[in-house]
């Protein structure tokens, strides 16, 4: 029973695909706001470092503090920590026999490295992402991928959602108030400190 409302759950990730895919071809906007790793993984870009910002963004600082400082006393060795798809925490090795290497300051550079590629490129959602990108694909052709990067495809699927305040401010029509009116001054004051 359970293996047919995976297949089902996948088949509802794979629609979404296809309704990206739709909205691209038929240029009409998603508001859905999509983080740009999101964008930058449905074009199979490389993933980078501070991609972690938001992926794990405690993780994030902790490898920034770790990369800045000694490693003496942590008592870390070549693993990192999970959770399986029951909620139960468990232990990867990041290289053979990890578990039994400790890291030094000499070695921690490697251990970043390692520790970092495992948590960019292993997620638990890759098999629903997964069918989000089959779906996605079926509408798109794959070669768009050598011509977006993951702010075009942003744009292609959500359109502008930035607001930019001097056009707004110059395209302004006042009425009962002049654009030197000292509530119109702070007015803008306020917008412009808020965005």
């Amino acid at each position: 029973m359970s293996n047919i409302k995976y297949t089902n759950h996948l088949k509802y990730f794979k629609f979404i695909g296809i309704i990206m895919g739709l909205a691209i071809f038929h240029t009409q906007y998603l508001s859905i706001p999509f983080t740009l790793l999101f964008y930058k993984k449905l074009l199979n870009k490389p993933l980078e470092f501070s991609d972690l910002k938001f992926i794990d963004p405690e993780f994030y600082k902790n490898i920034i503090w770790l990369k800045n400082n000694s490693v003496q006393g942590l008592c870390l060795t070549f693993e990192t920590d999970i959770k399986d798809s029951n909620g139960y925490q468990k232990y990867i090795e990041l290289k053979p026999n990890g578990a039994n290497i400790d890291v030094t300051d000499s070695n921690k550079n490697e251990y970043i490295n390692l520790v970092v590629e495992y948590k960019l490129n292993n997620t638990s959602d890759q098999e629903q992402f997964k069918a989000i990108k089959q779906g996605f694909y079926e509408i798109i052709p794959y070669e768009i991928n050598s011509l977006l990067n993951e702010y075009d495809l942003k744009f292609l699927l959500s359109g502008i959602n930035e607001i930019d305040v001097n056009d707004w401010k110059n395209n302004t029509d006042y009425e009962g108030y002049t654009e030197n009116s000292i509530t119109v001054i702070n007015f803008w004051k306020v917008v412009f400190f808020f965005f």
